[in-house]
């Protein structure tokens, strides 16, 4: 009984080590590939090998940081002794830090799971190494595994001869491995002469304070970085690095204080077969990696070669291992050099850690990567269509949407870019907005336009706006250009999912003076700290003076308050007027104004006028908040024409002709009557339901407005753009949505109807039907053409 006992809580004394040695790695690296993601830049050149050059440099000095980091504390918390193979000692050392650094490298350069795939290659690599030092001999099957492990690992990491950086990675990992089986003999080596002692420099006394040293240093620097002594985003990046370093300590003294000593090197490398993909598959739950069915299938390939090489190695370690090495584990004993209290002391700083990391994560939220789809996900696509997400304008539409429900699909078409896409989804946008389109333009389908412009929405207006509870929207629009109302709509749900409560509003005509008095007057009730301005998007800078003019009494009566400007266009048609004179004067030089551009042209304005201290950024109009749109009635034409007649029309008059077997429509919506409605914001919410039931009149849409182009990609109908002399429309385009498969751009009319015609042959099996109100016969095809209907909306 007293055996069974004995077994028993050895084999729970064991299982606890293991998975020690599995969190613990796991959350080492994590914590680096985090902090090497946070730091890292996307470096421009001409030169495009200068660029690489320039960026290979970066991931060096970013990988020797996080190495420097982890090595002072080791040097610090752990330390090693041996009275004879002091040698040996040194040379384990030697190679601890350069198979550290090599790792962090691989993982600057490519995956963190990809990383730990080649990783998994140590009992190999072990193997052969003691064939060149010790002379121990190769079985034929040890041999046969060789390749299928090394072509399952490099599978499952990707081609490394597409990418440099993916071929450094590669390679730096062969070199850990290779460094660390160095070090395993080396430390093995010790123990043949003299057993080497692993003891933490630490007392148990010790760990209350530098627990609440610890928490006492991250307060610190978040409140630095709240008086923005700190620029936004270091306290994060100064935590992931020293987190690194401390779970390294942590692994680094399990690893070799607990299973080393009680296994031989190559069992201690079979062992780590079953941590590293325990560690893989947390590093895709934690959401440093996407993976397609392939790489799948070679991370399998790679196990089972290890396995088989386990297998044939198995029957031989039984005999030439006494005791402690048989197995992949044995009871850790009393006499291994692990004291009780350095495993006390080891237990109350993991945990200690594990709390500052959990607030940590708390705080800052789930970086961008931690939410990458599931695994299950990345097998198959559906149709469009077929996957409208609940919240748009179902149970959940007043739900913030996951990270993972937002972030694209790479392993399709985008495999190509997976690696910059999966940087760039960790990247906190504000801090470079320029660059806040980089995935957009990539994109082919609506549903993943409308996914990606939220996903910048939450990322950028989430660091600018995070700390507000509470908020005042001026200038919303209910009147009957569906565009605005549409923008009105989409921040209404951006602010109900992100949590900011609407104290005051007011539409523009009611954004008088004396309203906007009674507004800053409610204001006084709430501090500088919970309450924020945001003035509602559009296309109106210095092209509408009544919208500007609601901004500079914003700017004048709310003092001291943050006020944020949602996304607009800037047009300037005469740069001598008294009016944008006073606009690059208000809009130029004000800490506590926030205005987002939303195509690059008007950004490029904005930086060349408004150039202050006025924080300029850059995102896609508010209308994606609205969401993918299942079209719900059946098109009565099949071309529908939205055509203005305002100061923004293209200008043409004639509508060419079409042929007589199709049915086109022109009109402007301003004319399609929207119905009345309680109070403005709810007129707003019918106003835009107008908007897109007036677009699926037509199975395709020509559109020269660019909400139009806009409600037309909520409703996945394919249309083209007819562009004006200021390339309003082109200019959004090309900055977002020129990857959209199912969209045409023109300035021409006969181009566009052609255009249309085109996209009416192209998805012909996927549009609605046109209801069968007028009937042609096809006989009468290539007869003659017909003018387009204009009279009625």
């Amino acid at each position: 009984m007293a055996e069974r006992q004995a077994e028993v809580g050895a084999a729970m004394r064991n299982m606890a080590v293991f998975l020690s040695w599995t969190l613990t790695s796991f959350l080492c690296h994590w914590c680096a590939k985090a902090f090497l993601s946070s730091i890292k830049m996307e470096i421009k050149s001409q030169q495009e090998t200068e660029a690489k050059s320039l960026q290979l440099r970066h991931n060096f000095l970013g990988a020797l940081l996080v190495t420097l980091v982890q090595m002072v504390l080791c040097y610090l918390c752990v330390d090693m002794k041996n009275n004879k193979g002091r040698n040996f000692l040194n040379v384990a050392r030697v190679t601890h830090v350069l198979a550290t650094f090599a790792t962090n490298i691989s993982m600057a350069m490519m995956f963190a799971s990809s990383t730990f795939a080649i990783k998994l290659m140590e009992p190999i690599t072990s193997a052969v190494t003691q064939y060149c030092i010790l002379g121990t001999p190769l079985t034929p099957v040890a041999m046969a595994s060789l390749p299928v492990i090394v072509g399952g690992a490099i599978a499952f990491s990707g081609n490394p001869l597409t990418d440099t950086s993916l071929s450094v990675g590669v390679g730096a990992a062969f070199a850990s491995n290779i460094i660390l089986a160095i070090r395993n003999l080396a430390i093995k080596k010790m123990g043949d002469d003299d057993k080497p002692v692993l003891t933490l420099n630490i007392r148990q006394s010790q760990l209350p304070l530098i627990a609440s040293s610890m928490l006492g240093c991250s307060v610190l620097l978040l409140y630095l970085e709240k008086l923005k002594l700190l620029p936004p985003g270091a306290p994060y990046i100064i935590a992931t690095c020293f987190l690194s370093g401390v779970f390294h300590v942590v692994y680094s003294y399990v690893s070799t204080g607990m299973v080393l000593t009680q296994l031989s090197v190559v069992s201690h490398a079979v062992a780590n077969i079953m941590k590293r993909v325990l560690v893989v598959l947390l590093l895709y739950l934690g959401g440093t990696r996407q993976a397609s069915a392939g790489n799948f299938l070679g991370l399998l390939v790679c196990v089972a070669g290890l396995f088989l090489y386990a297998w044939d190695k198995r029957p031989r370690e039984q005999k030439s291992n006494t005791g402690s090495g048989n197995g992949v584990f044995s009871a850790i004993s009393a006499r291994s050099s692990v004291t009780v209290h350095g495993r006390r002391a080891l237990l109350i700083l993991c945990t200690a850690c594990l709390a500052l990391f959990a607030c940590g994560t708390v705080f800052y939220g789930v970086p961008t990567a931690v939410a990458t789809l599931s695994l299950t996900r990345q097998l198959q696509t559906s149709p469009m269509m077929d996957t409208i997400p609940s919240w748009s304008f179902g149970p959940d539409s007043l739900k913030k949407p996951s990270w993972r429900d937002l972030e694209p699909d790479v392993s399709g078409y985008l495999a190509n870019d997976s690696l910059k896409i999966v940087d760039f989804l960790q990247k906190r946008l504000i801090h470079k907005p320029e660059e806040s389109n980089f995935i957009s333009n990539k994109l082919r389908t609506s549903l993943e336009v409308i996914k990606e412009a939220q996903r910048i929405h939450y990322n950028m207006f989430g660091d600018a706006l995070r700390k507000f509870k509470y908020c005042m929207l001026l200038d919303t629009a209910d009147h009957e250009n569906k565009g605005d109302p549409a923008i009105t709509a989409g921040e209404i749900y951006y602010l109900a999912r992100s949590g900011l409560q609407i104290v005051y509003y007011c539409d523009t005509p009611k954004c008088s003076e004396a309203h906007i008095d009674r507004a800053a007057e409610l204001a006084k009730k709430f501090s500088t700290d919970d309450l924020v301005i945001l003035l509602s998007g559009g296309g109106n800078i210095n092209k509408y003076a009544e919208h500007d003019d609601v901004r500079f009494l914003a700017l004048k009566k709310f003092v001291g308050f943050q006020i944020f400007v949602f996304p607009q266009s800037i047009r300037v048609d005469n740069p001598h007027s008294k009016h944008w004179a006073m606009c690059q004067k208000l809009y130029c030089c004000n800490k506590n104004l926030t205005i987002v551009l939303r195509d690059l042209g008007s950004l490029d304005i904005a930086r060349r006028h408004f150039n202050g201290s006025t924080r300029l950024l850059m995102a896609p109009d508010m209308v994606f908040n609205i969401g993918l749109v299942k079209r719900f009635i059946s098109p009565a034409f099949d071309i529908m024409w939205v055509k203005r007649t305002d100061s923004e029309s293209p200008g043409f008059k004639r509508i060419p002709r079409h042929p007589p077997h199709l049915r086109l429509h022109v009109s402007d919506w301003r004319e399609f009557r929207s119905p009345s409605s309680g109070n403005s914001l709810e007129r707003s919410f019918h106003t835009m339901v107008m908007g897109l039931f007036f677009l699926q009149r037509g199975r395709v849409v020509i559109t020269d407005r660019l909400h139009g182009h806009i409600l037309s990609t909520l409703l996945d109908i394919p249309h083209v753009l007819v562009d004006n002399k200021h390339r309003k429309l082109s200019n959004y385009f090309r900055t977002w949505n020129k990857g959209l498969q199912n969209v045409r751009v023109t300035d021409n009319l006969e181009e566009a109807l052609a255009m249309a015609l085109e996209l009416l042959e192209i998805y012909k099996d996927t549009l609605p039907p046109r209801l069968p109100f007028m009937q042609i016969s096809p006989a009468f095809k290539n007869i003659s053409f017909t003018l387009p209907e204009m009279n009625y909306p």
